[in-house]
Formats: structure tokens, C-alpha cells, sequence
């Protein structure tokens, strides 16, 4: 029930970013040649959430066993930590979504599937691969970074998998 929830706060946090999704594949279809920027978001979260979906299959029950060392955990939080402070050295200007490149977006899903393991945080991994990767500190249409509407493929997908357990 989580996942349902944090999927509908997500949607209703991000609708004005979904129709611009919507519109921009529109206006691609439309006017052949044009590529909006919405269509190129949704492009860009089609391609993350692949690497994150295989690694969120493949490897599963390896990190569900992280979850009874304590010890482990803590030192993903102390690696978080060290990541998102490795980020003040980034370029504060980057690149704009329309010049994200698809390894970027390849990257950004492998932080996020890493994230699978306790102590890692989602948006501070996906974030700062997208800082490392030379993006703009917040890859955004309007002002919500990538890595958050890109979470709502991934919620969606973990509710209608886990949806039949008790």
C-alpha cells in the first residue's frame, strides 16, 4: 500500500509535468521532425528504468539479505554521504535535458537500481550520477528534478509486483 501511495503523491505532485509528457508526444507525432522536450524526458525515463528494473529482478533477494547487517547499512549511509558531498566539485552549470545523453540515462538507472541496497538513498544516488554525468544540478522541465518523476514508472511496477503478498 506504500508504493500506491507514494505512486498517487507523485502523480499529483508532478501533473503538470505529465501533461507536458502527453503534450510533447502530441506535438512529436504531429510535426514530424520536432522533438519536444517532454518527449525527451519520457524517453530518458524509459531508458533509466531499464537497467533499474534488471537489477531490481536479477538481484533482488542478494540485497534483500542486507537488510539483518546493521553494519552494512551503515556504512551505505557513510558512502551516500561521501557521494553527495563528492558532488560540491561538479559543474554548476550542466547540460539541459534536450543534451542528456541516453548513457546518462543508463547511469542514472543503475544508481537508482543500486539504491535497492539499505542505507543507499534513490534520490541522492540518482542525483548525484546526474551531477557526475555533467547535467544541471536539477534536470527539470519546470522546477522537479528527473530522478523524482522518473520514480513513478518504478513504483508503479513494484506495486503491481508485489500487490498478491502478504
Amino acid at each position: 500500500m506504500l508504493h500506491i501511495g507514494t505512486l498517487f503523491a507523485v502523480m499529483v505532485y508532478f501533473w503538470k509535468d505529465i501533461l507536458e509528457i502527453l503534450h510533447g508526444i502530441r506535438a512529436t507525432l504531429g510535426e514530424k521532425g520536432k522533438e519536444q522536450q517532454g518527449t525527451r524526458l519520457l524517453l530518458w525515463i524509459i531508458v533509466a528504468t531499464v537497467p533499474t528494473g534488471l537489477i531490481g529482478l536479477l538481484l533482488k533477494d542478494w540485497f534483500e539479505s542486507f537488510f539483518s547487517q546493521p553494519k552494512l547499512v551503515g556504512g551505505m549511509l557513510l558512502i551516500t554521504g561521501f557521494f553527495l558531498w563528492l558532488t560540491r566539485w561538479t559543474k554548476k552549470e550542466g547540460r539541459k535535458i534536450m543534451k542528456m545523453g541516453w548513457l546518462d540515462s543508463v547511469l542514472i538507472g543503475i544508481s537508482q537500481g543500486m539504491a535497492i541496497i539499505p542505507g543507499i538513498s534513490r534520490s541522492g544516488a540518482t542525483i548525484s550520477t546526474g551531477l557526475f554525468c555533467g547535467n544541471r544540478p536539477i534536470l527539470r522541465i519546470r522546477p522537479r528534478p528527473f530522478c523524482t518523476v522518473f520514480l513513478s514508472p518504478l513504483h508503479s511496477s513494484h506495486f503491481r509486483s508485489n500487490r498478491f503478498r502478504v
